[in-house]
This record gives structure tokens, C-alpha cells and sequence, in this order.
């Protein structure tokens, strides 16, 4: 699993507690125990980590 799979995999868990569009990429960032410039590294924004989730079936 490379980083932006591991990175994809952990911050989707925050998700799933609570609402998407009311999570800040902070709090991705310190569910997925990365920096947020590295979160903005393989992701362009919260919209973008989503479809990765859901085209790679991490969100169930």
C-alpha cells in the first residue's frame, strides 16, 4: 500500500463518523496521522478524497 492509498484509507474513516462536508482537511489530516501538506499533496481537496474512496471501495 503506498502512501496515497494508506493516506486515502485513514482519512476516509473520519467520514464515516460525521458529516464529509462539514470535516476540515485538519482533521483528516490528524485522523490519517499526516501532516495537512502532505494530505494536499496527494489529494487536491475533500471532494477529491472522497472519489478515491469510492472508486477504490474504502467506503464500503
Amino acid at each position: 500500500m503506498n502512501k496515497k492509498e494508506l493516506t486515502g484509507l485513514l482519512a476516509t474513516k473520519i467520514v464515516e463518523k460525521g458529516s464529509f462536508y462539514r470535516t476540515e482537511v485538519q482533521a483528516i489530516a490528524d485522523n490519517a496521522e499526516r501532516d495537512v501538506g502532505t494530505v494536499y499533496m496527494n489529494f487536491k481537496n475533500k471532494e477529491e478524497i472522497l472519489d478515491y474512496a469510492t472508486s477504490h471501495n474504502i467506503l464500503g
